[in-house]
């Protein structure tokens, strides 16, 4: 196992930057933005290793025109925006199914309003 995490360390080697340094310098920021971005049904720890699986994806292309707290705090919204949109369909799904959208989206009579 230890072989595995070295050979993973030495293929993902990025100038001054690879993934286990990255991983240990920059964990409790991403799990701080994806908990504070999250809302309460997604779980961040979920989100944080979602972020770094984007990183180790895509750390080879960062050029450092930027600094990597800024790099991985767009890559953590930008997972945190897509965790929500699938939960919010899940939570829409469950809701059809059920039948409980159809009366929420059914037209509800106009009421009169008492200024006219």
């Amino acid at each position: 196992m230890i072989q595995g995490t070295q050979q993973l360390v030495s293929t993902t080697r990025v100038g001054a930057f690879d993934l286990a340094t990255v991983y240990r310098a920059h964990a409790t920021d991403v799990l701080r933005w994806a908990a504070r971005l999250a809302g309460p049904f997604l779980d961040p720890e979920d989100l944080m290793h979602d972020v770094f699986l984007v990183v180790r994806r895509r750390l080879p292309e960062f050029r450092g025109d930027a600094k990597i707290t800024t790099w991985l705090y767009r890559i953590t919204e930008r997972v945190v925006r897509n965790a929500r949109r699938r939960e919010r369909f899940r939570r829409m799904t469950r809701r059809v199914q059920r039948g409980e959208v159809a009366n929420a989206l059914a037209p509800s009579p106009i009421e009169p309003s008492a200024d006219f």
